[in-house]
């Protein structure tokens, strides 16, 4: 996760516990909210991990994927809650984070100082003319 329960209640602040209520009166469910983080960190991993190694470290990229990961566990919480309105503030915020997540995936967005996964790993697909010999046909050879 690149942000903390902390900071998603901060973000939240009064809507926290309203968002994650449990059957117990003014109780919010922190296990829940922090389930949200992680299912948020693993949509920012899933897109910009064919171009970075995930989990990013680089300082200078952890308070942008902070936000973002705030962002994105912000519209879990509201989808959570009673009601089904999700505030415009939020929507325009969320909208605005997968903009920047496909412009990471195509390369028009780049994290600063993170490390990229270019030549890491990942497999090659070659092309070419039916083979003369399978292994069916070299049985016994």
């Amino acid at each position: 996760m690149y942000s903390s329960l902390d900071n998603l209640k901060k973000r939240l602040r009064k809507f926290y516990v309203e968002l994650y209520a449990t059957d117990v009166a003014d109780v919010a469910d922190d296990d829940a909210a922090t389930a949200d983080l992680a299912a948020a960190a693993a949509e920012l991993d899933g897109a910009i991990g064919n171009r970075y190694l995930v989990p990013v470290s680089a300082a200078a990229a952890l308070p942008l994927l902070s936000d973002w990961n705030l962002t994105l566990a912000e519209e879990r919480a509201w989808s959570r809650g009673e009601t089904t309105d999700i505030p415009a503030k939020v929507k325009d915020r969320v909208a605005e984070v997968r903009k920047r997540l496909i412009e990471v995936k195509d390369g028009a967005f780049k994290l600063a100082a993170a490390e990229t996964a270019a030549g890491l790993g990942g497999a090659a697909i070659i092309a070419g003319p039916d083979p003369l010999f399978t292994r069916e046909q070299l049985k016994g050879f």
